[in-house]
């Protein structure tokens, strides 16, 4: 069977959750991760291995084209923790 390709934007809370659970799954791979912090990048490579780590999440999309990216309703804020608008 083939695998669905995933990618995942941040490497908190909701991050963490979405890669174990399609780390864990039979219809997915997780691929990549996108986080600002490097030392994030590399607690998550051990933890994944073979995980591509990038800082950039428009650079793992360029470079690491992915089948899905979950989204994270975690922050429990409008447009993240911090309360930024996107």
């Amino acid at each position: 069977m083939n695998k669905f390709s995933v990618s995942v934007v941040g490497g908190g809370t909701g991050g963490r959750l979405s890669m174990k659970a399609a780390a864990g799954s039979e219809y997915f791979k997780l691929v990549s991760v996108a986080d600002l912090r490097p030392e994030v990048g590399a607690e998550l490579s051990s933890q994944f291995p073979g995980l591509q780590f990038f800082t950039d999440f428009r650079e793992m999309f360029r470079s690491c084209p992915t089948d899905w990216e979950p989204g994270s309703p975690y922050t429990g804020q409008p447009g993240g923790r911090d309360g930024r608008k996107f």
